[in-house]
């Protein structure tokens, strides 16, 4: 996680491991809560009103 944290691409973390893919490495990007909240502070609150 500390490497991916520090921007280093999933491809490269993926070969260091011994992945066979780098599909295999997504899975951990969905379990790193950071980057999930990293990805929702982005997204701009919504304008409209309930109806």
């Amino acid at each position: 996680m500390a490497l991916l944290h520090a921007g280093v691409d999933t491809s490269v973390i993926a070969l260091w491991l011994g992945h066979e893919t780098a599909d295999t490495t997504q899975i951990y990007l969905h379990a790193d809560l950071t980057i999930k909240e990293r990805a929702f502070a982005r997204i701009p609150p919504n304008q409209q009103r309930p109806q």
